[in-house]
């Protein structure tokens, strides 16, 4: 379980979470995050203020549905949850995050049997009839691999968090206006 946690939540694996700034770009091109200390500011505020509160709650009703096989269930969390990312771009990385999650839990899943919640949610979500959110497809993945609800909130915190620092690396601030050339974090 444990190996499969740290595989789910591995910045090398290509889920593409860890391409997304989760608009920490935005934040330095209008000179509200410059440095370290405010990259750390912005990073908890996005954690308790938006990742727990909504997709921390929906990645854990999801894996909670899944447990009880429930698929109505899950499609209604990932709809819902969905609905609440309010910028398209939030709501596009999101998807394209948890498809990919759902494609790299397959590896996971070889050589053992494949739960008929994993395989109706990812038909669901290739299908298009429901939008593939990341916090579902890694509550589903987890529970597919037998994390437990906990660990994988933990391991998609980290993932998230991972992805802003790493996008905090590599862009650039320069409070004069000229080309950029300080990295935010080293």
């Amino acid at each position: 379980m444990l190996l499969a946690t740290l595989q789910l939540a591995d910045s090398f694996s290509p889920t593409v979470a860890y391409a997304h700034s989760q608009g920490l770009e935005g934040m330095v091109a209008h000179g509200w995050v410059s440095n370290s200390a405010e990259v750390k500011e912005y990073l908890t505020e996005l954690l308790m203020g938006a990742v727990l509160p909504s997709d921390g709650v929906a990645l854990l009703n999801a894996h909670r549905s899944a447990a009880k096989a429930d698929p109505a269930a899950i499609r209604e969390i990932d709809r819902r949850l969905h609905a609440m990312k309010l910028p398209e771009k939030m709501r596009l990385a999101s998807t394209q995050s948890g498809r990919r999650f759902l494609d790299e839990s397959l590896a996971l899943l070889v050589g053992s049997p494949v739960p008929s919640v994993f395989e109706q949610y990812r038909s669901d979500v290739v299908a298009h009839l429901v939008p593939g959110s990341a916090s579902v497809a890694f509550a589903i993945s987890a529970w597919a691999v037998d994390i437990e609800a906990a660990a994988a909130l933990y391991a998609f915190c980290h993932s998230f968090a991972v992805g802003v620092l790493g996008a905090a690396q590599r862009v650039t601030y320069d409070p004069r206006g000229s080309p950029a050339n300080t990295a935010l974090i080293a």
